[in-house]
């Protein structure tokens, strides 16, 4: 009933296909590198003309349409004032929901106060601009984003690097947001190794 040739062949060709990842993640060089540093308490605050009054480098990201794998850095600041001022906007909006913005979870620091070394670690398929803002402040309340602005302004300086990913690049973000994360863990957000291994434990339950 077993045919043993078919096994072989099917075998190869999942070995060539692993080969053909393999290849390309190699090839990922993370040389497209823009490193940007925002003082935060100088955005404008969250208006309908808010581009407006962001200075040009801000408009020049906020106008990038590829993909990007991205990091965002408070250097000046302990992990453990990033956790009490999140605990602290979260009692602030408790009662207000017309200010409530859809924030990081607390549970995720936690587990992670240990071990982090930057603010966040994500990635996009294409226009990362639109993320930015997002992430910055200034897209809607319900989208999971950092949202800046609203809470981290007092923190002064945080660090955005980030490297463009090419068109032929794109199936591979997921993969680059890996190797950062294993490189510098961050304290907030889902982690893409995280993500690999729900998916991996999702595909065994259906097995």
């Amino acid at each position: 009933m077993i045919d043993r040739n078919k096994l072989l062949e099917q075998r190869e060709k999942v070995a060539n296909t692993l080969r053909e990842k393999a290849t390309k993640i190699e090839a990922i060089q993370f040389d497209n590198h823009v490193k940007v540093s925002i003082n935060l308490s100088l955005l404008p605050k969250f208006e309908k003309d808010w581009r407006k009054n962001i200075s040009p480098e801000l408009k020049e990201i906020v106008a990038e349409r590829k993909g990007a794998v991205y990091v965002f850095h408070l250097p000046n600041i302990t992990k453990e004032e990033i956790e009490k001022r999140l605990q602290e906007y979260k009692d602030e909006i408790k009662d207000k929901p017309s200010l409530r913005r859809t924030i990081p979870s607390l549970k995720d620091i936690q587990k992670r106060l240990k071990d982090a070394d930057v603010l966040y670690i994500g990635s996009t398929n294409e226009d990362f601009g639109s993320r930015f803002y997002q992430h910055l402040g200034y897209g809607s309340a319900t989208t999971g984003a950092l949202q800046l602005i609203h809470w981290a302004r007092t923190f002064g300086q945080i660090e955005i690097s980030y490297y463009i990913i090419e068109p032929l690049e794109l199936a591979l973000s997921l993969q680059a947001e890996i190797i950062l994360c294993k490189v510098y863990k961050p304290l907030i957000g889902k982690m893409a190794t995280d993500m690999v291994k729900v998916k991996r434990n999702n595909q065994n339950k259906k097995s």
